[in-house]
């Protein structure tokens, strides 16, 4: 099979084509060509019938260490920024139902230390409820306007 073979040396990451039996009779080729060169990782190489581009399919990474640098596009960068506000719109939302989640786990938590089962169960209704309240309250506080109300008597 066809391989793709990326491989670091002084600073440099640079592609080796061989053809091998698997990925590490590939690794093996690349670096008997490329003796100080630490294989980042192989890849098989699939030629397209229609036209001379190549696509790459079936990805094996090597453990050595090395670095790669690519350059990617801001897609990356604009779905980082879209999931933290994601984030925020959820945590915003449905933070009476976190904090009860969270509420119930360490009262169910703190029960289960003393070994009652009972005690158990009232502290984490207890502790959701308190969670719910109080998530409840917090969301109140954010969404509040402070709209003041003015008349024209005139």
């Amino acid at each position: 099979m066809k391989c793709k073979v990326q491989l670091y040396v002084a600073g440099k990451v640079f592609d080796e084509i061989v053809h091998a039996r698997d990925y590490q009779e590939a690794r093996q080729v690349a670096l008997a060509r490329n003796p100080n060169a630490k294989v980042i990782g192989v890849t098989a190489v699939f030629e397209n019938n229609n036209s001379n581009s190549s696509s790459s399919s079936s990805n094996y990474s090597s453990s050595s260490g090395g670095s790669s640098s690519s350059s990617s596009g801001s897609g990356e960068g604009l779905l980082g920024l879209a999931v933290i506000i994601g984030a925020i719109w959820a945590l915003m939302s449905f933070l009476p139902l976190i904090l009860m989640g969270l509420g119930g786990w360490f009262g169910a938590w703190a029960g289960n230390k003393t070994g009652k089962v009972s005690l158990a169960l009232i502290l984490s209704l207890l502790a959701g409820g308190f969670g719910y309240y109080q998530g409840d309250q917090w969301q109140q506080e954010w969404n509040k306007t402070d709209v003041e109300e003015v008349q024209f008597n005139g």
